[in-house]
């Protein structure tokens, strides 16, 4: 009986690698969007974005989330509240013992967590269509519509009642979604890089306005081509269990 509920390496490394992910999504995103720009204060989050400055002294990032508070919106206001609905509610959805003794809880977290998503993927695809960055466009499109097919075949199977199909492909989506928090730590790890010397483009003395335009290009591409290399198959299919 022991046995049985002894939590195996992987299962120790999947829930290390939803808290890290976790983190990053709070501590680059969504606490500097609530508590340093006053998310949903759109005025104020333009005046401060216009006194951004960054470690590396360049403009293209201020530029990129001015557009966020300018044309780009009327996607971004739902795309925020629907990632910290996503962010703070879905891994709820992982707890075994949770779907075993309140399968309500479960159900109706379930419920909201599809019409998060759901919102994501819409707003997510609206911002990249507006981006003003043509790689970092077509890549957030196909991962929009990587997003968009995992999130059909989840409702799909639920709607079916087939919950071994459901299970899988819930997971894969959230084992997607993970690839948003690695940009972050990309990102992070990338700053920490600059500012300590080691600038992984142009050099922090000959940067200027457009040169971060590559920077943004990787640590977009490398999270998501981490994801696809199947992190959500080897830690958290396992995890979820039956």
């Amino acid at each position: 009986m022991g046995n049985e509920t002894k939590w195996s390496s992987r299962d120790l490394l999947a829930v290390f690698y939803i808290i890290f992910c976790l983190f990053f999504a709070w501590f680059i995103s969504l606490s500097n969007l609530i508590f340093s720009k006053h998310f949903p204060d759109r005025q104020y989050a333009m005046e401060h974005c216009q006194n951004d400055t960054t470690p590396m002294r360049d403009t293209f990032f201020r530029r990129e989330e001015e557009t966020y508070y300018g044309p780009r919106w009327v996607y971004f206001a739902p795309h925020v509240f629907s990632a910290i609905l996503w962010w703070n509610l879905s891994w709820i959805q992982l707890i075994k013992w949770i779907r075993a003794k309140h399968l309500w809880l479960h159900r109706w977290n379930g419920r909201i967590q599809v019409l998060a998503m759901l919102g994501q993927i819409i707003t997510g695809t609206g911002l990249a269509l507006k981006s003003p960055t043509p790689g970092i466009r077509m890549l957030s499109i196909a991962y929009g519509a990587a997003m968009a097919y995992v999130w059909t075949q989840t409702v799909y199977h639920v709607l079916r009642k087939d919950i071994v199909r459901h299970k899988y492909w819930a997971t894969k989506m959230f084992g997607y979604a993970q690839a948003i928090a690695l940009q972050r730590v990309f990102l992070f790890f990338f700053m920490v890089l600059t500012v300590a010397g080691v600038p992984l483009y142009t050099p922090l003395d000959q940067l200027q306005s457009q040169a971060s335009k590559p920077a943004g290009r990787s640590f977009f591409t490398i999270p998501e081509t981490v994801e696809n290399l199947g992190m959500d198959q080897y830690l958290l299919i396992p995890f979820l269990g039956e």
